[in-house]
């Protein structure tokens, strides 16, 4: 184990790594997976930062204008989230009636910057978006750990047409999540209030997911569009409206739209393209 290690890349992911861990690799890399809120929390605490060769972030907008994140010296290297093509076959053909996604409730974290408040949970994402299903009219499925005893939110989701279950049961291994997703028609899914605000530009490792089954994606923006060729496989909103008017688009076409979903898969969150980006980023290529 030694002796690969002096040769080996390790990716610290989300600096869970800790430093007695990570001696002796040849080189080591901090891999971001939440941005915004991890650049503003380690300017609070100890995450390793400083400690690593090179710092690699899913955050694509990160350092933008429209970003407030501070970034600081460090310089974050861009990489997309990826997808085996492989594993994730398109499935775009085969009919299906339901969009869903699945997500975490609550997280109970919170990050501050410059007197904001950032809210990593996703319950006020969706709650900003209860109203869409019934308005695009389209069938929502969602599946998210809300515990039994939340009437209130369970009660208030159902009301608007959306159907919850247990992301344990339908997508709790890997081959239940795969076939959950490519049996789904598309995803309909809110970021965390946190991603808005501080627009890093993340895309969630699940949607790629979708986009690769031929599943076109409805998600909120977060600043990665402004990083993507326009694909009408992979539609952004910034406002309840924005997504009605993208389950238009998608439904008055779904074939287009699923075969945009995997070519946008294909060309940019692909391993293949993925990965050779970031080991160069890495400096091991």
């Amino acid at each position: 184990m030694a002796a690969r290690a002096r040769d080996a890349l390790l990716l610290n992911l989300a600096a869970s790594v800790t430093p007695p861990l990570r001696r002796g690799f040849a080189r080591t890399a901090l891999f971001d997976l939440d941005p915004g809120p991890f650049q503003i929390w380690a300017r609070e605490y100890d995450l390793g930062v400083g400690g690593h060769d090179v710092y690699l972030t899913i955050g694509q907008n990160l350092g933008a204008a429209d970003s407030p994140v501070p970034v600081g010296d460090v310089a974050w290297q861009r990489v997309w989230p990826a997808v085996h093509l492989p594993t994730w076959p398109d499935r775009g053909s085969e009919r299906a009636t339901r969009y869903t996604t699945v997500t975490q409730w609550w997280t109970n974290q919170y990050a501050f910057l410059a007197g904001e408040t950032y809210d990593c949970n996703k319950r006020p994402g969706f709650l900003e978006v209860i109203d869409v299903p019934r308005r695009a009219g389209i069938d929502v499925e969602l599946a998210a750990n809300i515990h039994p005893g939340e009437t209130e939110d369970r009660a208030l989701l159902a009301c608007h047409g959306w159907r919850l279950v247990d992301p344990a049961v339908v997508a709790g291994t890997p081959e239940s999540f795969r076939r959950y997703v490519q049996g789904s028609r598309g995803e309909f899914s809110a970021a965390k209030p946190a991603y808005v605000r501080a627009r890093p530009g993340w895309v969630s490792d699940r949607t790629v997911c979708y986009l690769a089954s031929g599943r076109p994606c409805v998600v909120q923006a977060t600043g990665a569009e402004c990083h993507l060729p326009s694909s009408a496989g992979l539609c952004f909103f910034r406002s309840p409206e924005e997504a009605v008017e993208a389950f238009a688009r998608v439904d008055a076409d779904y074939g287009a739209a699923s075969r945009a979903a995997r070519a946008l898969a294909e060309e940019v969150f692909a391993t293949r393209v993925v990965i050779p980006h970031m080991l160069a980023a890495a400096g091991v290529a």
